[in-house]
């Protein structure tokens, strides 16, 4: 998750051109195989697409956050790796688990893709009344599942007593005078949870 910082926004850098399934793992397997692909003449053969839409598979890997940049230097990510690789958990997308799962790094990340986690986590909910609010809906500056999700307060919870039952021992959500409160109880590594899912749906 990266949060809002007015310092560090970026708009119109995809070049007119949307998300396109496939472009992610062609992307990501092609900068694997050579980091200096993007900067390349040669990357329109290699990635079999126009001048302008390498430049927009290079921003959306940013901002879905499969790869990390410094300035205008890409580096390698833990989680880009564990899903895109040929050898990774699911190069070609074909779980749903993954489709969500870079939806939530693309409304989550304000700093590459800011009209979209503004979308997603300032312009859906009305004022809500739990106080798991936090995962209700964004204060505008980390985003929220429940905004970027689409989420209903009664789904919300739905979703979070699965979770729990599904990570028995780490995470509790209590209920007093019809106020719900989530707990952590233990350390949660993602990508050990990833890792899981992924290991019980093959």
């Amino acid at each position: 998750m990266i949060p809002l910082n007015p310092d560090r926004t970026a708009f119109g850098r995809h070049e007119t051109f949307p998300l396109r399934f496939g472009w992610l793992t062609k992307g990501h397997q092609a900068w694997s195989e050579n980091h200096a692909v993007f900067e390349q003449d040669e990357a329109t053969v290699t990635l079999g697409v126009g001048k302008n839409m390498v430049s927009a598979i290079k921003y959306w890997m940013l901002a879905t956050q499969i790869v990390k940049h410094d300035k205008t230097v890409l580096h390698p990510a833990e989680l880009g790796n564990k899903i895109s690789d040929e050898a990774g958990w699911d190069p070609y997308l074909e779980d749903d688990a993954a489709l969500w799962l870079l939806h939530w790094l693309l409304a989550s990340n304000a700093a590459d893709a800011t009209a979209i986690f503004w979308f997603f986590n300032r312009f859906h909910f009305g004022e809500p009344n739990l106080p798991v609010e936090r995962l209700m809906r964004s204060d505008g500056t980390l985003a929220a599942p429940g905004s970027v999700f689409r989420l209903t307060e009664e789904c919300l919870i739905a979703k979070l007593e699965e979770m729990i039952a599904w990570l028995p021992g780490q995470l509790q959500l209590r209920e007093s005078a019809g106020i719900h409160e989530l707990y952590r109880l233990a350390d949660i590594a993602p990508l050990e949870i990833l890792q899981r899912h992924y290991k019980f749906n093959k």
